[in-house]
């Protein structure tokens, strides 16, 4: 049986800022489904855009991966 595989799934994403302690994103990992939405909540400084500039491409993480489709993108 084939393993199903989320449309967009990102795991282990980590971005740093030269300097600071603790890094401005670090999701451990998610999959969103073809179709369905994904909502993305949190407090000012959570790190929401920066995911989204990481999914987007517009950042580059540090560590992690983010597949679309089932195709790792650089």
């Amino acid at each position: 049986m084939a393993k199903n595989i989320p449309f967009l799934f990102a795991d282990n994403l980590r971005v740093n800022i030269p300097g600071r302690a603790r890094p401005i994103l670090s999701v451990s990992g998610f999959g969103v489904e073809k179709g369905r939405c994904l909502f993305i909540l949190g407090e000012n400084g959570a790190g929401k855009t920066t995911l989204l500039s990481a999914l987007a491409g517009f950042l580059v993480p540090d560590s992690g991966d983010i597949f679309l489709n089932g195709h790792k993108l650089k």
